[in-house]
């Protein structure tokens, strides 16, 4: 009987099969929490969280409510707030976390993001600063932002996407993870009102959403395992 021989990558595609089982990604959409119903809390539960995840309520302190519905929204009438620094210390920036279970890991993506805005005088503009436990709370911790010049009293709807792909620190991370948005006014005129929500356009859709990947973390024994297999076969070819 002719034994057939293994080619000379099976070990490698062996193991490259077993490992890559381990680490299969389970969703596109971790977590995301859409506003519609709301007008004057500044407190929302998520609305979608994927089965590996636990995610925290979107919230805001330090402001009142400005009550548009749809939205959370605040009423910011401190046109001093014209720095990262100057929006962390008086909490200026929404908050929200996601959890992964254990024996997982979270890779992070982007974030979505729809929100409105209003301003007594314009033009006036806004810059949005995305911050991170992982990363750091301060003014020099951003990993992400964007800009938006109002050149109306109100705008409803707009749209944008935090890129935190390239971030390190933010792929493979277990445990708990928390995000500000942090805001402040970068124009020559104070943004009077800011809010996560599409105001009066309903539309059923995600306010906010993060997306990335949940991969398995495997024990150690799974790494001793596939070690095993690698001798094994390797044995396996010497002796013929």
């Amino acid at each position: 009987m002719n034994v057939p021989i293994l080619p000379r990558k099976t070990p490698l595609i062996t193991l490259a099969a077993l490992f890559g089982a381990a680490f299969n990604a389970q969703a596109v959409n971790i977590a995301a929490w859409d506003l519609d119903g709301n007008t004057s809390s500044l407190t929302m539960p998520a609305t979608y969280e994927d089965s590996l995840i636990t995610a925290s309520d979107l919230s805001i302190t330090g402001l009142s409510s400005a009550n548009w519905p749809n939205t959370i929204s605040v009423v910011q009438n401190n046109g001093s707030i014209d720095s990262l620094a100057t929006a962390l210390a008086a909490e200026n920036y929404f908050t929200f976390s996601v959890s992964v279970d254990a024996g997982n890991e979270i890779s992070f993506d982007d974030i979505d993001i729809i929100y409105s805005l209003g301003a007594n005088t314009t033009p006036a503009t806004t810059t949005f600063a995305l911050l991170s436990s992982v990363t750091g709370f301060t003014d020099a911790d951003t990993i992400a932002s964007f800009s938006h010049e109002q050149t109306t009293s109100n705008t409803q709807g707009l749209s944008d996407t935090f890129d935190i792909s390239g971030i390190s620190e933010l792929q493979g991370v277990t445990g708990t993870v928390e995000f500000r948005i942090a805001f402040f006014n970068t124009g020559e005129n104070a943004m009077t009102r800011v809010a996560i929500g599409r105001g009066f356009n309903v539309d059923g859709a995600n306010d906010i959403q993060i997306n990335g990947s949940i991969t398995a973390v495997p024990e150690p024994s799974y790494f001793a395992c596939g070690a095993l297999v690698l001798i094994g076969v390797c044995l396996m070819r010497r002796r013929r």
